[in-house]
């Protein structure tokens, strides 16, 4: 056995060194058994954490354990809620009512780990996805042979034709269960508002020096008055007056100025307050500015001098969390669906053959082509995809050499016009919404407060009355508005939802590219699914982890301010002395500072992601590292160094005396004879080669 020193050396130097072997300029088994004995380089490498996790079956593993983990546990929450709270109706069912800043911390908790949850579910079905669309080296041989081309490394829709009739439906399926998450998950979990009740009645003024007014007459005096004027205080809604006793009223109410009567919660949407003779001001901001028509101010026709106002402590503690049952029941048959596709998918993969096996990463492609080259591609080692995409299906007719010229480009580049598009107009309308959103709440409460900066004061996630809305809904219909009000406010979130996808597909199209020019500037190891020989696997899918985790970690952000932003909300009718509820209407709630955050933090991601398409690729390798013809183009290696896919490799013009026969699958194929006066064409490809030079400028290849 040989021993030696410090790491193994498998850089160009050594492969030059050794001059034992059959074929000193390629690297070989036989080279590298005079360094290391006993090694099967072409069994999988023992399993580190960092080998271990890429390894094909544990990935299948680990998409099972998270949709489990993630149905398990909405199952699991679906039978405690049920049952240990209850569901009136079969519809709904109170989880807590009481102190309302309790109320909103256990709502912002639930709604934290319910995105924690759909991101686990929504990240291993569309892991599941890729991987269910990714070529296998089959469908690459016959789709070359057709003349078309296949998507490497990167998610999409540009394969779906290809796959098999069970794959497509698998892959409908998750894509269809995922509409459930965006729309309905995010709602399962709400909180309710008190809005309380107010009576009014008409008194004389003996009632202020202790005076028993009737209530009955008291009562139906204000109403004679009021039903000749309008149809109703709210629409759709009549509440039940109720017999009590105004003895003793003087002493509990606290007099204020109308100036003040005003500035206070107006009766309609007040919780701290019970108002006697108050009546909401259509539009505050009209009085704000000129305080002196107040003097003017009149119920019906009734004058008003000033308020009595009186506090209620009651109002705190008369907030609720709820759940929808049918919305939480409907995640969890979407999420066993997911879970039977996911396990489905992981049975089928395995246990494959080389030629089924998905080619998940630009590595796996490189590795398939270069062990078994592609007859469809010979000769076309300086096409890119523009070429492809420009010319099909002359590329594939066309065998003429062509000469090198430098192709500076950036990382912009990477991704075609149709995908800059597809991801640069959803941001913008994305942002524009977000826009008109604010504007909306702003000018709600303005409307309802009279101030524009009161809006900036609700905290994230926070109700008040001044931002409610109702879409320009029949309050009477509680039942169909609230589902209209949950898919709009979760509209957001499938938004959201296809913005991430559409930017990891961008994202991935550009590193895929800076990987595949960066095997132009040094001999590097394959990056592939299941790394063996020399290979390498550092992370799973395309996109590097500084940029795959940052995406992850700002879709998380996105989807959780969103659920505090645009939501679900039950205004509660109670009454003020034992906070019972009467009645209860559905609302849209928002935040007007959460949604300045999602438009800065949305403006930010579109800043990024413009700062790295801006960088310059610094390889030479004709763009198109995601096209399987491509690449496929790019893997003709001299037929010597047949072993080259085990091996650290780099893409450079192959030396003349290194490549006197190509490798083909059924025929040699020498190289083009140069006539007396013609100049020699040359040859670039993926190589061990120990001497790889830059292509020449204006030489010619083929």
């Amino acid at each position: 056995m040989h021993e030696t020193e410090g790491p193994l050396d498998i850089s160009g130097n050594a492969l030059q060194a050794n001059q034992m072997t059959s074929n000193p300029r390629f690297a070989s088994r036989a080279m590298i058994g005079q360094f290391v004995s006993g090694l099967d380089l072409e069994k999988e490498r023992p399993s580190m954490w960092t080998r271990w996790r890429s390894k094909h079956r544990t990935i299948l593993i680990a998409m099972c354990a998270v949709a489990g983990l993630a149905t398990i546990t909405n199952l699991v929450t679906a039978v405690v809620f049920r049952y240990k709270y209850g569901a009136k109706g079969g519809y709904e069912g109170g989880l807590f009512r009481g102190d309302c800043a309790f109320a909103s911390r256990l709502n912002l908790g639930l709604h934290i780990a319910i995105n924690a949850i759909s991101t686990m579910l929504l990240a291993a079905s569309n892991l599941c996805m890729q991987l269910l669309m990714a070529p296998t080296r089959s469908m690459i041989d016959k789709a070359h042979a057709q003349q078309r081309w296949l998507d490497i490394g990167i998610p999409g829709f540009h394969n779906f034709r290809h796959v098999t009739l069970k794959k497509r439906v698998v892959w409908v399926i998750l894509a269809l269960s995922s509409l459930p998450l965006h729309f309905l998950y995010n709602s399962v979990v709400y909180k309710t508002q008190p809005a309380m009740l107010y009576q009014a009645y008409v008194v004389t003024p003996e009632f202020l020096t202790g005076a028993a007014p009737n209530a009955t007459e008291a009562r139906q005096t204000f109403y004679s008055r009021a039903n000749r004027t309008m149809y109703a205080l709210s629409a759709g809604y009549h509440p039940r007056m109720m017999e009590m006793s105004l003895q003793g009223f003087p002493d509990d109410f606290n007099h204020c100025h109308l100036t003040d009567c005003q500035s206070a919660n107006d009766v309609i949407y007040g919780q701290n307050t019970i108002k006697l003779s108050a009546a909401e001001c259509q539009k505050p901001s009209t009085w704000k500015r000129d305080p002196a028509i107040i003097k003017d101010w009149n119920i019906y026709g009734w004058k008003i001098d000033y308020c009595l106002d009186a506090q209620t402590t009651n109002a705190s503690r008369g907030c609720a969390v709820k759940y929808s049952f049918p919305l939480l029941l409907s995640v969890c048959v979407t999420g066993i669906c997911k879970f039977l596709c996911i396990i489905y998918t992981a049975h089928v993969y395995s246990a494959v053959d080389d030629d089924d096996m998905p080619l998940m990463n630009l590595g796996d492609a490189i590795q398939s082509l270069l062990r078994r080259t592609d007859d469809a591609t010979m000769d076309r080692c300086l096409q890119g995809k523009a070429a492809i995409r420009n010319k099909e299906p002359k590329f594939w007719l066309n065998f003429n050499p062509e000469p090198w010229k430098p192709h500076p480009s950036r990382w912009f580049g990477s991704a075609s016009r149709k995908r800059w598009y597809m991801t640069a107009i959803p941001f913008a309308l994305y942002i524009a919404s977000g826009i008109a959103m604010l504007g909306f709440s702003t000018w709600n409460s303005l409307q309802r407060y009279g101030d524009f900066w009161h809006s900036l004061s609700i905290g994230i996630g926070d109700v008040d009355q001044s931002t409610f809305a109702i879409l320009g809904l029949n309050i009477g219909y509680q039942a169909r508005n609230r589902y209209i009000l949950i898919l709009f406010a979760n509209f957001w979130q499938f938004f959201t939802s296809m913005l991430y996808i559409q930017s990891n597909a961008l994202l991935t199209a550009m590193c895929v590219e800076s990987e595949w020019q960066s095997y132009s500037l040094s001999r590097k190891s394959l990056r592939v699914f299941s790394p063996k020989g020399l290979q390498r696997s550092t992370y799973f899918v395309s996109v590097p982890l500084k940029y795959g985790l940052s995406l992850q970690a700002a879709s998380v952000f996105f989807h959780w301010m969103i659920s505090q932003s645009v939501f679900l909300i039950e205004a509660e009718s109670v009454h003020p002395a034992n906070l019972r509820v009467n009645n209860s209407a559905p609302l849209l709630g928002s935040s007007p500072k959460g949604i300045i955050i999602i438009i800065a933090a949305g403006l930010f991601t579109m800043a990024m992601f413009l700062l790295a398409a801006a960088q310059k690729h610094v390889g030479n390798l004709p763009a198109g590292a995601t096209c399987s013809a491509v690449v496929s183009a790019a893997c003709h290696r001299p037929k010597e160094d047949k072993e080259a896919y085990l091996f650290p490799v780099q893409w450079g013009e192959v030396p003349e005396e290194a490549r006197n026969v190509r490798c083909t699958n059924f025929i040699k194929v020498e190289p083009p004879q140069a006539q007396a006066n013609d100049p020699v064409v040359g040859h670039c490809c993926f190589t061990t080669a120990s001497s790889v030079t830059l292509p020449r400028n204006e030489k010619l290849y083929q």
